[in-house]
């Protein structure tokens, strides 16, 4: 803003060559502003060159008007008329200016941006005898003013839009702004972010020490980094990993800002995870079946040598004996190759009809009697005597609890017990299945019913099978309707399996 000058300031030093009057008319018409100046009742009694061009009026035209005809002023933004400075100057003789966004009106309608001051002209005895107006044209200013608060609105509406969580840190770290998405991401407010030193952060959430080490050492040696990964556990979301990229912006050499974009890739890592574990149970997976596939042929094939020997007939007996069951196992096998395709594909389709559950379970006893007494386990079953009535696929029901009772004989020591019992829970039938078997670690739970996964025993190995029984045990209970659920106090104290299956309203 163009400062007035004091009367004083611009006398000749001792020289009365010239008229003091003309001296300063002489002085302000040389220089770059537009000066007008008025007598104390605010009428117009001077224009130097600029002030003409700028107001469109002479100073033939303007002498003796009074100077809010010559200067008129308004707001940019209201159009409203703006308070005349040089009233206030002559009721308080001080020097005033005009606020921001002052526009200029000529006297031919035209409008230009200005900034302005006054000051009193005083005589000797310091009296207010007239009052110099002092503006500027500030039209190129305005315009790059304007040019800068576009393309600051236009970056931040690309900021505000951009999906990923952004923030914007000035050089001391205090974010300047954030943008929706971190809103939303985090669960906070402006309030709770805009201005605050971005380690305070939800009290102290954001003080994550690989975080320091990029802003504060990295990012001063590089203009940028990309795709960092930090993991953090926040308070409102939980645990979360992050890929941060930044950039830092200079001007003049300095530091202005540091943008900051936050990547949430927990679901993209978890993904990631599952997909190595899938593929790792995979693996596992055909490394039993070749097992399992391996002992009933090398047992198959021993048999047969000796039907094609000369071996007594106890012998041949035997064989063909073994021949048999080992026929059933690969049986089963293929069977449960067939479950995995049929499981994948979504293609396992139910016959039901109504069923007493009492029957299927006394069935699936009947189908492990030899594994138990092998064992020789203490197998109880408790059954209410009322009929146990669903609607279900008997033979498919069969297979969950046949599953079910293989496991617990499986995993359960020579002489160990288990235990079936059946009941009635609000509108459901709950069966249970507990033995005193080897238990299930904690690390082991969360993903007992996945495909492939097998329990290893307390020598670290499995105890055969493919790993897919407790994946088609649930997949076959939820079919019907219902859930299944696992406990265990731990390894060496045995489990439980309830499943849950809705009753059938008669």
């Amino acid at each position: 803003m163009p400062n007035a000058p004091d009367s004083d300031s611009v006398r000749p030093a001792g020289d009365t060559v010239f008229d003091r009057r003309d001296w300063l008319q002489i002085t302000l018409s040389s220089i770059g502003d537009g000066v007008i100046t008025a007598d104390r009742d605010g009428r117009v009694n001077y224009l130097n060159p600029v002030a003409e061009t700028l107001t469109g009026w002479t100073l033939a035209d303007a002498a003796g008007v009074e100077v809010e005809q010559v200067f008129r002023v308004i707001n940019e933004t209201t159009r409203e008329p703006v308070a005349q400075p040089v009233r206030k100057v002559i009721e308080r003789g001080l020097t005033v200016g005009l606020g921001n966004h002052t526009l200029l009106i000529a006297r031919d309608g035209s409008e230009r941006p200005i900034d302005d001051s006054a000051a009193a002209i005083k005589d000797d005895h310091g009296d207010v005898v007239g009052v110099v107006l002092i503006f500027r044209d500030i039209t190129e200013r305005r315009q790059a003013e304007l040019a800068i608060d576009s393309a600051k609105e236009y970056a931040e509406s690309i900021v505000m839009t951009v999906r990923e969580p952004l923030l914007v840190l000035d050089s001391q770290l205090h974010v300047r702004s954030a943008n929706r998405s971190f809103y939303e991401t985090f669960h906070v407010s402006p309030d709770e972010t805009v201005g605050r030193y971005l380690y305070g952060l939800g009290d102290g959430q954001w003080d994550i020490p690989a975080l320091r080490t990029l802003l504060e050492e990295i990012l001063l040696r590089n203009p940028s980094f990309h795709d960092f990964e930090v993991s953090r556990d926040f308070e409102h979301i939980g645990p979360r990993t992050m890929l941060l990229n930044a950039r830092r912006l200079q001007s003049g050499g300095r530091l202005e800002l540091i943008l900051l974009a936050i990547e949430d890739v927990t679901d993209r890592r978890r993904a990631e995870r599952e997909v190595e574990e899938s593929e790792r149970r995979k693996d596992e997976f055909i490394a039993v079946l070749a097992h399992e596939l391996r002992t009933p042929l090398s047992t198959i094939s021993l048999a047969t040598s000796l039907l094609q020997g000369m071996g007594s007939e106890e012998d041949r007996s035997w064989a063909l004996g073994v021949v048999g069951h080992q026929v059933k196992n690969l049986n089963r096998l293929i069977e449960d190759l067939l479950d995995v395709s049929r499981i994948s594909q979504g293609k396992i389709h139910l016959r039901k009809e109504v069923i007493d559950l009492a029957a299927v379970i006394a069935r699936a006893e009947e189908s492990v009697t030899a594994v138990v007494k092998e064992r020789e386990h203490e197998l109880t079953v408790s059954v209410p005597r009322e009929p146990m009535v669903v609607e279900g696929d008997p033979t498919r029901l069969e297979q969950v609890f046949g599953n079910l009772l293989t496991n617990a004989a499986k995993y359960t020591a020579k002489g160990g017990r288990i235990t079936v019992t059946g009941a009635v829970d609000g509108g459901d039938f709950v069966v249970r299945v507990r033995d005193t078997g080897e238990g299930i670690s904690a690390e082991m739970m969360p993903g007992l019913f996945e495909m492939f996964t097998q329990v290893e025993s307390s020598t670290h190995h499995s105890r055969g099978g493919l790993g897919i029984g407790l994946s088609l045990v649930r997949t076959l209970v939820e079919m019907h309707g219902g859930s299944v659920q696992v406990a265990s106090d731990g390894t060496g104290l045995g489990s439980e399996f309830s499943v849950r299956l809705p009753a059938l309203v008669q």
